[in-house]
């Protein structure tokens, strides 16, 4: 998938990019890991943050805690 985004960057065909990924995190405020919903996003001007949104899931009921970012590597505007 990274492939094509870097193939479709070089070409000129898109200007930013972002991956949704379910990933397990230790958000910076806890110090147990848990389940998350990921976004990365990689912008052509070299801006790339991965935004995390921790939730815990039950059979009845879905808690999202508050987001938290931090930078991210570039995966389709690479120079």
């Amino acid at each position: 998938m990274t492939a094509m985004f870097q193939d479709k960057a070089s070409g000129g065909d898109i200007r930013a990019v972002a991956l949704v990924l379910n990933v397990t995190v230790t958000p910076p405020q806890l110090e147990d890991e848990t389940d998350a919903i990921e976004v990365r996003i990689d912008h052509q001007d070299g801006d790339c943050v991965h935004v995390f949104y921790p939730y815990v899931r039950t059979d009845t009921a879905l808690s999202v805690a508050s987001p938290f970012a931090s930078k991210g590597a570039s995966f389709a505007f690479i120079s």
